[in-house]
Formats: structure tokens, sequence, C-alpha cells
């Protein structure tokens, strides 16, 4: 089984530590204007699909997000 990876970087200041395991939570935010919601949906679709959604920091302390969805040939 192949995985398409898709990966998202910004260069803002990261995620703290603190928070890594809550981020694809429903309703977790640290914005306030926030609902929470972005991150919980979007590794729910992923799921769906099969596949992984994975945060980690980035070379410039922003945040990656890497998409994998698996692929197969027909």
């Amino acid at each position: 089984l192949n995985y398409i990876l898709i990966s998202i970087e910004d260069e803002g200041k990261g995620v703290p530590q603190e928070h890594h395991n809550q981020l694809f939570k429903p309703l977790f935010t640290t914005k306030k204007k926030g609902h929470g919601l972005g991150l919980s949906i979007s590794h729910r679709l992923v799921q769906a699909h099969k596949g992984l959604l994975r945060y980690s920091s980035g070379n410039s302390n922003g945040a990656v997000f890497q998409i994998f969805l698996p692929y197969q040939k027909k």
C-alpha cells in the first residue's frame, strides 16, 4: 500500500508542547474567536479515508501538518 503525502507548514509560533495531545479534540482552541472544530473535523475526514493526520514542529518553529492518504494503483 502506498500513501500520498500532503504537507502544510507555516512560519508562526507553533503549538506549545502542552497542547499537542489536545490538537485534534473537538472544541479545543487557544484563540478567542476560535471554535475548536477545524482540526477535529479534518482529523475525522482523513480517518474516514483510512489516512493519517499528523502534527510536528517546523524548521522555523512554525507548525507542520502532514496528511497521509492511502493510494493504490488500479
